[in-house]
């Protein structure tokens, strides 16, 4: 009997999970990397790949600026010494977690003009 693999589908623009949820796999990543005991291995690198993706997400210039921030320790996160790397990696998941409301506002699309309750009534 062979196995057989579940596909997952690919999301679209306007399929795109929640920000919350997308900071969250991010922090997952992190955790793994933390129980892998932190060596900069296959979880580090996925964990820097989500957080690069959630760029389009900032809602304003100063969540922007923070983002970027936590990008930037995260590529200097290897050049650290082993001992310090759990340190660093707390920093990181901090701050990524103090951005996560500041990323979610961007997913609430605004309604369209003139479809408020109070410009309807």
């Amino acid at each position: 009997m062979t196995a057989t693999r579940r596909r997952t589908p690919t999301a679209s623009e306007g399929d795109r999970p929640p920000a919350g949820d997308q900071v969250e796999r991010a922090l997952e990543w992190l955790r793994r990397e933390w129980r892998d005991g932190c060596r900069g291995g296959m979880a580090y690198k996925t964990a820097r790949g989500c957080v690069a993706r959630l760029g389009d997400l900032a809602a304003t210039h100063q969540a922007a600026a923070a983002l970027a921030a936590v990008e930037a320790r995260l590529a200097a996160y290897r050049d650290h010494p082993p001992e310090r790397r759990r340190e660093e990696l707390t920093r990181i998941a901090a701050e990524l977690g103090a951005l996560k409301p500041h990323l979610a506002l961007a997913t609430t699309p605004a309604p369209p003009v003139g479809t408020l309750e109070s410009a309807i009534a």
